[in-house]
């Protein structure tokens, strides 16, 4: 494209007014929106096809009850136990794991200029 004056036209829009590429564009976006609701339409009909033809609900593929649009509650995942591996010398029932943040007391300690593996638990 010149940068000042007309450039060569490359494609066959180039020489139509631009009121005209306006109509044009208004009528292809919706030709396209068309298209795709067409388009979606069938693969919504084929995909309940193939879930009715597995014995399913398509909803119930994507975790909804069916008949209805409202999802299944979430599994709730279990937590695993850890073992702690730090005890809290002044309260021994205060222990952590080791994974996440560090419990108030260890950093307290920690701070004071001791080191955490001070505080293992079975150190030996």
């Amino acid at each position: 494209m010149a940068l000042f004056g007309k450039s060569k036209p490359t494609s066959q829009y180039d020489n139509l007014p631009f009121d005209v590429l306006l109509e044009k564009k208004v009528e292809i976006d919706t030709a396209i929106k068309r298209r795709g609701n067409n388009e979606l339409d069938g693969f919504v009909s084929r995909f309940n096809a193939l879930a009715s033809s597995l014995g399913v609900s398509a909803g119930a593929l994507f975790g909804f009850r069916d008949n209805s649009t409202e999802r299944a509650p979430p599994t709730q995942k279990k937590k695993r136990e850890m073992k702690p591996k730090y005890r809290n010398p002044a309260n021994p029932e205060e222990t952590w794991g080791g994974k996440g943040h560090a419990p108030q007391w260890l950093k307290t300690l920690i701070e004071a200029g001791r080191t955490k593996d001070e505080f293992l638990i079975g150190k030996d």
